[in-house]
């Protein structure tokens, strides 16, 4: 089915080439009955056109594959439900939606695979359904380790508020996506939680160290907390560490261990606070073997899973936050060399761990730029919300941006 009021518009895809003539064409061609402009707007119409045709040609050559897609609304968050599906919340600040979108058929196609038309290029609405508040993050359950069926639910963070939401997707008998659950911390603050699935039937989730707390996804119960942990410390994202959780302080960048075995959640500090005047977040990679924290000046610091007290190497990106958001930094599921940036600007940064070597200074090894390039206005302030590395295909990205722009990408590097 084709959704006609909320759904995204094709924009382009280098790798066809009815695709980019389509593309270059709708770049370079000014229609004849525009309103009549003065010559100092003209003027920065024609410059604010060149720059998108210098970005386009100069994209062929730095693209396997470039996908570019406009919503109705921008995506706040997003989580692949398989190699052909995604779930994507979305919000203008006044209505807000929870959409399963199928991925065109050209981005799914392995890359040995012969070139050419595919049946379906634009996304497609599987279903959709409304919420209350904008949802911030989403997580697919995935499937069911006994059976290997999909549990056809997420669960979401939503703005404002500790709680977690479960959502089930539709299914053949229908095709809206409904809220069919609530789980509360038992110390309710008005901060979005973070959450980290532990199993298939529980997660832990909260947005303070003293707010955590350990639920039941199919009872919609909490079952443990931190009850005795006074350090009122806001978190950063979570990661499933063996037995534990690990997070950090949002505002301090020092680790916390969290155990949930027990009905009482313990807290372990593992390392001592790094700075109290930027905000940090941290990602692992697929093996548990290294841990990347960023804080919003730039700083990564690496170390070793084996002893996170020691950081084994520190570096920095010349990156520095300008609008205020949540940087996002994760490690390529299939090569955990390479670390995505985003939430800083309006790009994507690319970084390559093995050419960073005993350098202070880093710089990306990819830059994509396509979210402020194809901006109608040059004025106009964007920043990337949001990115997924597609697991499926080695290389690729789904990127996000403010303005409602979704791209697929493979750059080569």
């Amino acid at each position: 089915m084709r959704n006609t009021c909320c759904m995204c518009t094709f924009r382009s895809g280098l790798s066809d080439c009815i695709s980019l003539v389509e593309t270059i064409n709708k770049c370079t061609l000014i229609p004849h009955n525009l309103p009549s402009v003065t010559e100092g707007e003209a003027q920065d119409l024609t410059y604010t056109m060149a720059l998108e045709d210098d970005w386009l040609f100069d994209s062929i050559k730095k693209y396997k594959t470039l996908h570019m897609y406009d919503l109705h609304k921008p995506v706040q968050a997003s989580d692949w439900l398989s190699s052909d599906r995604l779930v994507v919340a979305t919000s203008d600040e006044k209505k807000h939606e929870l959409l399963e979108l199928s991925l065109p058929a050209q981005i799914c196609v392995q890359e040995d695979s012969a070139n050419g038309l595919t049946k379906d290029r634009d996304f497609q609405l599987v279903n959709g359904g409304f919420t209350d508040s904008s949802i911030i993050s989403l997580h697919h359950l995935g499937q069911s380790v006994d059976t290997g069926q999909d549990y056809r639910k997420v669960l979401a963070c939503v703005r404002g508020d500790n709680s977690v939401e479960t959502w089930q997707l539709g299914s053949e008998d229908g095709n809206l996506i409904e809220k069919i659950g609530d789980l509360c911390s038992k110390n309710s603050t008005c901060h979005s939680a973070k959450l980290c699935v532990l199993d298939a039937h529980r997660l832990m989730f909260g947005s303070h160290l003293s707010s955590i707390s350990v639920g039941d996804i199919n009872t919609q119960q909490t079952v443990a907390d931190t009850r005795d942990c006074q350090q009122d410390i806001m978190i950063s994202n979570m990661l499933l560490y063996d037995t534990c959780v690990l997070t950090s302080g949002l505002v301090s960048g020092e680790l916390f261990l969290l155990d949930p075995r027990s009905r009482n959640i313990t807290v372990e500090q593992v390392t001592n606070t790094c700075s109290s005047r930027e905000t940090w977040t941290l990602c692992g990679d697929k093996s548990q073997t290294v841990v990347l924290q960023m804080c919003s000046s730039g700083d990564i610091h690496v170390r070793d899973c084996r002893n996170l007290k020691h950081c084994v190497n520190s570096v920095q990106t010349k990156l520095q936050q300008a609008e205020p958001g949540e940087i996002t930094l994760s490690i390529c599921p299939t090569n955990p060399d390479l670390v995505a940036v985003t939430g800083v600007d309006g790009c994507v940064q690319i970084y390559d761990r093995s050419k960073w070597g005993d350098t202070e200074v880093v710089t990306p090894v990819f830059v994509h730029q396509g979210h402020i390039a194809d901006r109608e206005d040059q004025s106009q302030v964007i920043l990337t919300s949001q990115h997924l590395w597609y697991p499926w295909k080695q290389g690729t990205l789904l990127s996000a941006a403010s303005d409602g722009s979704l791209h697929i990408f493979h750059p080569i590097l």
